[in-house]
């Protein structure tokens, strides 16, 4: 009787594997909606990552110091702080800047301005290799052809002064000629009378710019005279020979 009641029971052993199998039917679907969850996941998470399989060479891995987030573990951001003022380098550049050297320069020490004397006198001095000259007759004399005539001199001599510019050369014998024959114009204007000049004496001095011209200074002065005989004035400087020329072709620039 027991194995009857063994061999009965056989039935519902067959009958369990399908109802077991009918268990098992609905569930695939769940482990395969979780599978596709979590194939999801992982194409999340490796999409999400820096790392990318596609860049990395064949028969190597991906580097190992880059974690791959999964859903289960928290992502974590790291916060970054913009840099202080006092760590920033723009601000330790800023700190350690030279001064500027016209801040330097104008902040002069006095042994800076002792040391620049020389410099300062040789542009305030002349040039040594300018030229510069001076000539004079001498004593007051009288052309030896009117002393040996009967004169009555005025009490009073002239003077006639100017100053010319003159360039690429200096022919003195010109203008102190030119000198004498003012003075003598300005006797003859004072006094008709005047016939003669007795006692001159001329002197003049030529200095070189540094554009190239001289200036010339003349002085000439004379005793105004009248001639009693027919003796006439020589009308030409005296003591030509103390003369001194600047060879060439002079020019007389005139005065403004």
């Amino acid at each position: 009787m027991s194995t009857s009641s063994q061999y009965l029971s056989v039935p519902q052993l067959n009958h369990r594997p399908s109802q077991h199998r009918n268990d098992r039917g609905p569930r695939r679907p769940a482990q395969s909606s979780r599978a596709h969850h979590q194939s999801v996941a992982a194409e999340h998470a490796a999409s999400s990552s820096k790392v990318k399989l596609e860049d990395t060479p064949l028969g190597t891995h991906a580097p190992l110091g880059v974690p791959v987030p999964t859903q289960a573990s928290p992502v974590q951001t790291a916060r970054t702080f913009p840099p202080t003022s006092a760590s920033s380098p723009q601000a330790t550049l800023l700190s350690h800047t030279p001064p500027s050297p016209r801040s330097s320069t104008s902040q002069l020490s006095p042994r800076s301005i002792f040391r620049a004397m020389p410099f300062l006198i040789r542009l305030r001095s002349p040039r040594s290799d300018l030229l510069s000259l001076s000539c004079n007759s001498g004593a007051p004399r009288t052309h030896p052809v009117l002393g040996r005539s009967q004169l009555h001199k005025a009490p009073q001599s002239l003077t006639y002064s100017r100053t010319l510019v003159c360039a690429d050369a200096v022919n003195a014998d010109v203008l102190l000629r030119f000198a004498r024959n003012e003075l003598f114009e300005r006797a003859q204007q004072a006094n008709r009378h005047v016939t003669a000049l007795v006692d001159e004496e001329w002197q003049y001095t030529v200095q070189q710019t540094k554009s190239g011209d001289y200036n010339v200074q003349v002085s000439y002065s004379a005793c105004p005279a009248q001639c009693k005989s027919t003796t006439a004035d020589p009308r030409k400087p005296i003591a030509l020979s103390h003369v001194t020329n600047i060879p060439g072709l002079m020019r007389i620039i005139p005065s403004e």
